[in-house]
């Protein structure tokens, strides 16, 4: 159903109709259409009810003796100028969109084709220092409102063994989905304590994402094997470590490539001074 605002003109009086003639009459202004006549259509087409509109001839700016009856539909577009000049009218209008909201496809199921996105867990991004830090500005590019913790883990020389010197993460980080950020992982035992740290921090071990540009297979049987409800995301696998276990063949000293600090003179491909273990 079409219904125009501009088939429902006034009837203008004879001065009215002088001023049409020699083209001085303003046909686009609010008093040049019968708002009434058009709420009223409108209120019946909405009741279902059949209604008479006005056949306007703009030849004689007047209506013709035959009105068209036409007959309430689903749907009625309504168009025009001036179409919500009146306040009338706009209220006619709003009812009727209102009403046609509220009672489309309530009775119908809702289409296969819908898929409803789950609210967006928070997410914190927790670098492993100082390598995985290179990792922030891509995370903080896709997650606008990540937040960030950071942990330093370094190899104590006597023992071999890896020890916490500094950590700072967000509060409540145990509600938060956590991506763990290593550029390479060898052996895994600085990723495997930065996860026990989340652990102890209440972090849901399956909540935690461990990310890395580079690992070795020792580490990632490592990780996997300590705690299996952890994701791993890795770019590539190598498959060797040497005797100081560093990734063969590696990519060298991540964090001096990146922050373009001096490898020590006898640095190599496969003798890192800052390996990830």
């Amino acid at each position: 159903m079409h219904v125009h605002v501009h088939v429902h003109m006034t009837v203008l009086t004879p001065e009215q109709q002088v001023t049409a003639a020699s083209n001085d009459y303003n046909f686009d202004h609010p008093d040049a259409f019968d708002f009434g006549l058009l709420a009223h259509t409108l209120r019946k087409l909405k009741l279902g009810k059949s209604v008479k509109i006005p056949v306007y001839d703009f030849t004689t700016h007047g209506r013709q003796k035959e009105w068209k009856t036409v007959y309430g539909a689903s749907v009625i577009i309504f168009e025009g100028i001036m179409a919500f000049a009146d306040k009338e009218l706009l209220q006619v209008c709003l009812c009727f969109s209102r009403a046609a909201l509220a009672s489309a496809h309530q009775a119908q199921p809702l289409p296969q084709t819908l898929s409803v996105l789950e609210s967006t867990p928070q997410i914190t991004g927790v670098s492993i220092l100082r390598a995985g830090e290179t990792m922030e500005p891509a995370l903080r590019a896709v997650c606008k409102d990540v937040r960030i913790g950071k942990i330093l883990i370094q190899t104590n020389q006597d023992t071999g063994e890896p020890e916490l010197h500094y950590l700072r993460l967000p509060k409540d980080i145990g509600e938060d989905h956590v991506i763990l950020m290593d550029c390479t992982v060898s052996t895994g035992a600085a990723a495997m304590m930065a996860v026990r740290v989340l652990l102890d921090h209440d972090v849901q071990e399956d909540k935690i994402l461990l990310v890395s540009l580079l690992m070795a297979e020792m580490g990632v049987h490592s990780v996997a094997y300590a705690f299996p409800q952890v994701q791993i995301i890795t770019t590539a696998v190598d498959k060797k470590v040497n005797d100081l276990f560093h990734i063969i063949p590696g990519i060298g000293n991540f964090g001096d490539r990146y922050f373009g600090t001096d490898a020590p003179p006898d640095w190599s491909d496969e003798e890192m001074d800052e390996p990830s273990y």
